[in-house]
């Protein structure tokens, strides 16, 4: 029995929709808005928001991320999305090079939507990203290293070269 016997209290409709209108949207949200503004599809943006929210439950400091912390959680879930895909070619038995040039074609995707123009990198440059992406593989790396390798190839060769064939 309850210490008090209080009728039920409904608050103002004021009140209540002030309420509502102050709320902040949840991380998840907010991380799939910012993949939305940043070229995602609306169900890669949507992914990316659960992935990047489930790292950030993860930790054990909880509450509203920083902005730097904002900014770590969309890449951890634009990479978890990333590999996920890189794992589905693979797993539906296709080529690591398939795999590999499933990540490139994501990125040039996300770039056009974000109103860019997809990089057309230079075969010389994939076959040579490819190879670091096999070596890591080789090295027991997993997806996400394999990936990575392969970007980083690229990156080099844009550093010293224009970024798209000649």
């Amino acid at each position: 029995m309850p210490f008090f016997d209080l009728p039920p209290v409904s608050l103002p409709p004021a009140i209540v929709i002030l309420a509502e209108s102050t709320t902040q949207p949840s991380l998840e949200a907010r991380l799939a808005a910012k993949a939305g503004r940043d070229g995602w599809s609306e169900s890669q943006a949507e992914w990316i928001g659960k992935l990047g929210a489930a790292a950030h439950a993860a930790k054990p400091a909880q509450g509203q991320p920083s902005p730097e912390m904002f900014d770590e959680l969309f890449k951890a879930g634009a990479r978890q999305l990333t590999v996920g895909y890189f794992n589905d070619a693979l797993n539906r038995g296709k080529t690591r090079l398939v795999a590999f040039l499933t990540v490139l074609d994501l990125e040039s995707q996300v770039i056009v939507r974000r109103g860019g123009q997809a990089p057309d990198y230079a075969d010389d440059w994939v076959k040579a990203a490819y190879v670091k992406v096999e070596e890591a593989a080789a090295r027991g790396a997993d997806s996400a290293e394999q990936i990575e390798a392969g970007l980083a190839e690229i990156r080099r060769r844009a550093k010293t070269n224009s970024p798209t064939k000649p």
